[in-house]
């Protein structure tokens, strides 16, 4: 096998920066971005508004980044215009799948306003099609717009790896709709990364969670969240993704909860503290789940930091070696406050240790006010 991810130890793909819009890149050394999937074709304008605005109200922490629409038809190019003149101050960016029957001389014709400058689009491309790939691919550079090309990796090493490799990987972006036939769908996409390395070696990968790439689709929100993590969670920990989207659940608002729960539950993007606390036992010096949810309620605010509440010394440390700040039981009525791997206070009395780990968090730029 060609596969070199070592599964023992972590270390993210390296990858082109791409501007998705100005304020949100992917690549380079920025986090992994989430798109979500209006499921109404594109004439449906005022429900997709209302679904997007919906969940930037209700979920403020983590809010919809980028929105994927379909192209299924040319003439519903103005409806298209429309929704992205409603959205442009809403989402961060729009992704517009093209239709496999529409050819590049259609979009030739219409009329692309300069302001869609934070819109990508998409297409499937095939080996057969190899020649064809840079137009698609020039066009979009000659309007100010990205490319997202669904290829897999037979496509490339069939001859479209050779003629995207001319072009070179500006503004590109590589995705995966269907594995490949008799590959699970993880392979496939690690077997995508492979090709990548020979021919466009620092193209963004997007992970897209599709009906096609299910291994047993089921209409539970369950099943969703099984699927999705076995394929965007295990690629994340291969250090693969730059861009993902849940798009077998129809409501965007849990499509986008899911997304950012698997990127926090993969340690890929923290957008909400993260407790560790180890199970209660004998050695354990405080009640833990009383002391968990009385720090929580001072903490759970903070985005991107990681606390661990461990009972005792004896393996508390170690199980909370990643973590940003512990607190850990050292004595009877007496905490060890951590910052990473470093004990910088010993036995605070219990009363006063909660207080003190936020002066800690404060001392190291990671505390806000709570809104």
């Amino acid at each position: 096998s060609k596969d070199q991810i070592d599964p023992f130890t972590f270390e993210k793909r390296t990858s082109r920066a791409v501007k998705l819009s100005a304020k949100c890149s992917i690549g380079g050394e920025s986090l992994p971005a989430v798109i979500v999937k209006a499921h109404q074709p594109l004439t449906e304008t005022q429900a997709i508004v209302e679904d997007v605005c919906k969940v930037q109200m209700h979920q403020k922490d983590s809010p919809i980044e980028g929105l994927l629409l379909e192209l299924e038809q040319v003439e519903d190019f103005d409806a298209f215009k429309g929704l992205y003149e409603a959205l442009q101050t809403v989402v961060q960016t729009i992704v517009l799948e093209v239709a496999d029957h529409i050819d590049l001389a259609e979009l030739e014709t219409l009329e692309w306003p300069s302001g869609l400058a934070r819109t990508t689009l998409l297409f499937k491309v095939e080996a057969t099609d190899a020649f064809y790939a840079p137009n698609l691919l020039q066009f979009c550079r000659s309007k100010g717009l990205l490319c997202a090309l669904h290829c897999s990796a037979s496509d490339l090493e069939s001859g479209l790896g050779q003629q995207l490799q001319l072009m070179g990987t500006e503004g590109l972006v590589i995705t995966l709709v269907s594995p490949e036939s008799n590959m699970h769908p993880v392979g496939s996409y690690r077997a995508l990364v492979e090709a990548c390395r020979d021919y466009l070696p620092d193209a963004p990968i997007w992970i897209r969670n599709t009906n096609l790439n299910t291994l047993c689709a089921k209409d539970y929100f369950s099943d969703r969240l099984l699927e999705s993590s076995i394929l965007t969670g295990a690629l994340l920990c291969d250090g693969v993704g730059d861009l993902i989207s849940i798009e077998t659940e129809p409501l965007i608002e849990k499509a986008n909860a899911l997304a950012y729960n698997i990127l926090q539950g993969a340690r890929a993007r923290i957008s909400k503290t993260e407790f560790v606390a180890c199970p209660s036992c004998g050695r354990t010096l405080f009640d833990l789940q009383s002391v968990t949810q009385k720090i929580r309620s001072r903490t759970d605010h903070l985005k991107g930091v990681t606390i661990a509440i461990m009972g005792c010394i004896v393996n508390g440390p170690g199980e909370m070696a990643d973590a940003d700040f512990g607190y850990v039981g050292g004595a009877p009525g007496k905490i060890n406050l951590y910052v990473g791997k470093e004990c910088i206070q010993y036995n605070v009395p219990a009363a006063e240790a909660l207080d003190r780990l936020i002066d800690l968090i404060q001392e190291h730029g990671k505390w806000v006010e709570p809104s």
